[in-house]
């Protein structure tokens, strides 16, 4: 929202369904998207040091990020473990 609010701001005279306006729409939310993944992959591998905050503190809080739900897909995981993890999402 803030990269379209930017070319919108930048080019009055455009429309905000402007391709260009679209675009950096787009790269902002593309972005963004990056961003969390990296911070969801990162609370799986990093210690309490990298991450200034306690590792698995997401997942900790109820917070279901890109590995988990990813893992729940079909064929991600070995039947048993995917279904463990499953019931675990379910008591959260």
């Amino acid at each position: 929202a803030a990269c379209h609010a930017a070319a919108l701001l930048s080019r009055p005279q455009s429309s905000p369904d402007a391709e260009e306006c679209q675009n950096c729409y787009r790269f902002g939310a593309y972005i963004g998207l990056a961003f969390q993944v990296v911070d969801d992959i990162l609370d799986f591998i990093a210690t309490e040091e990298e991450l200034g905050k306690p590792a698995l503190a997401d997942l900790k809080e109820g917070n279901l990020g890109a590995p988990v739900l990813f893992a729940a897909q079909d064929g991600a995981l070995p039947e048993k473990h995917r279904q463990e993890l499953l019931q675990a999402i379910d008591r959260r």
